[in-house]
């Protein structure tokens, strides 16, 4: 609103009221109090006019500053009126704000949602197919397992027989030196080679049978083994003694028999050598009753 101007201010202010007062009590006061009051107008007709002058004037002012007055309340109500509207408008605009910014989040969330759900089904659809493929590699093996059974002897458990066989069979090196030509306190070092190779190719390569009966008997067959290994590189030391047996021999020292040990040691070696022979032809005969050979 802009400031009042000099002519304004001096009309709202108390002193043309002042003024105007001063003037009728000019006009009034001696027509009052003449003995004539009639005559003493019709005798002063300037004073009269001024005073009347004054007063329409006076009139004039107040009428004006009821209308400033007037003025002043209109745009009073037209600046509450528009700040009014404009706290609507920034309450409208707070609000659509506010609706934007919950809709963004809200289309957020769903987004986030939408993708988690998606991942979730992914991983759901990839282990339905793991499990698919698992149990058709599972079915697959039990078939080829039922043909192989309604066939005959397994095929696999016929190829590890004919492993077994040529390593320790009745023909090979192994097998003769151990049931046709075993000597107890001594052996060549072929001998002890083929002992150590079937030791090392069944514990790094074992031959495990489907056949429940006969993998049982091949089981203590291996436990019978590694204890004739075991006494035979415990007790067995090489024959130094010179001629033609010289780094081609292992013996138990005759020098233990000072210390009574050499007897002990032919014994450990002699019994693990006939429960090895046992448990071999024990698996022999179980391999042959189940026709793996």
């Amino acid at each position: 609103m802009a400031e009042a101007g000099p002519i304004k201010r001096f009309i709202e202010s108390p002193m043309l009221g002042m003024i105007a007062f001063s003037a009728d009590l000019l006009a009034t006061v001696p027509a009052l109090l003449s003995d004539s009051p009639a005559r003493w107008v019709s005798g002063n007709p300037r004073t009269v006019i001024f005073a009347v002058s004054i007063l329409f004037l006076a009139a004039l002012v107040a009428a004006n500053g009821w209308l400033w007055n007037q003025s002043l309340v209109k745009d009073l109500e037209v600046a509450l009126r528009s700040a009014r509207d404009e706290a609507k408008a920034a309450a409208w605009s707070n609000e659509e704000s506010h609706k934007s910014e919950l809709h963004r989040l809200q289309e957020t969330h769903f987004n986030e949602r939408r993708v988690q759900d998606e991942q979730h089904q992914y991983q759901i659809r990839l282990l339905k197919e793991a499990q698919e493929d698992e149990l058709r590699r599972l079915r697959a093996t039990h078939e080829a397992e039922v043909e192989a059974l309604a066939a005959g002897p397994i095929s696999q458990d016929i190829a590890r027989y004919a492993s077994f066989a040529e390593l320790f069979g009745p023909d090979s090196v192994l097998g003769k030196w151990l049931v046709e030509d075993f000597v107890p306190h001594m052996a060549s070092s072929v001998r002890l080679d083929a002992l150590d190779r079937v030791y090392r190719k069944w514990n790094s390569d074992p031959l495990d049978y489907h056949d429940p009966y006969v993998a049982e008997k091949f089981r203590v067959l291996k436990l019978r083994l590694e204890e004739f290994f075991v006494a035979t590189h415990a007790n067995y030391f090489p024959d130094d003694r010179g001629g033609k047996y010289d780094g081609k021999r292992y013996r138990i020292p005759d020098e233990w028999e000072l210390e009574g040990r050499r007897d002990g040691a032919i014994r450990d070696v002699h019994v693990s050598r006939d429960n090895l022979v046992q448990a071999r032809l024990e698996f022999m005969k179980a391999a042959h009753g189940k026709r793996l050979t």
